[in-house]
């Protein structure tokens, strides 16, 4: 296994949010080691996929880790809210849109529908709440109170995510 980096693109200006999230489901699931760097590019709102300073943060991190890994990879994984996919137009459009930008660039997607905290806490949480709930499952969660399977899909269902399809296809790389 060669040594990757992998940037999550998240949608939050929060990194203890969504980061919690993601840094908790790769504890539980995978044993990097020192083969994984992971890092974080907050792009404060899903709309901002491909805003500038989204891209330079990405550049810069591509740029950094590869000076210090000449045999090392990077991979990008946007990781976002489908919301109201299954049922509003715009919804659709974002994810598609972000998709297809996704798939420009060679980068990955991970959707969580509707949210991060439906599919892995089971229920919407109010934004003043978020904070709160992503530290508690950063504490406590473990493989025991986490749906794999919920975990694996491979279309967008209400509580899914293909968060470990997506990681399992980059770590066999």
């Amino acid at each position: 296994n060669s040594p990757k980096q992998v940037i999550f693109c998240t949608e939050t200006d929060n990194s203890q949010i969504d980061d919690s999230y993601v840094k908790k489901l790769l504890e539980v699931y995978f044993d990097f080691g020192t083969s994984l760097k992971r890092s974080f590019v907050h792009m404060k709102g899903k709309t901002k996929y491909n805003d500038k300073s989204v891209i330079a943060q990405i550049g810069k991190k591509k740029t950094d880790y590869s000076k210090n890994n000449k045999e090392g990879k990077n991979f990008v994984i946007y990781v976002v809210d489908a919301d109201d996919y299954l049922i509003k137009y715009e919804d659709q459009q974002r994810l598609i849109e972000i998709q297809e930008y996704c798939k420009e660039k060679g980068y990955y997607l991970v959707w969580f529908c509707r949210t991060i905290e439906e599919v892995l806490i089971g229920f919407k949480v109010e934004d003043n709440k978020k904070l709160k709930y992503a530290m508690k499952f950063a504490r406590e969660a473990n493989e025991t109170t986490i749906k794999e399977n919920d975990l694996k899909c491979n279309k967008i269902c209400n509580k899914k995510s293909n968060f470990l399809e997506v990681l399992e296809e980059i770590i066999r790389q």
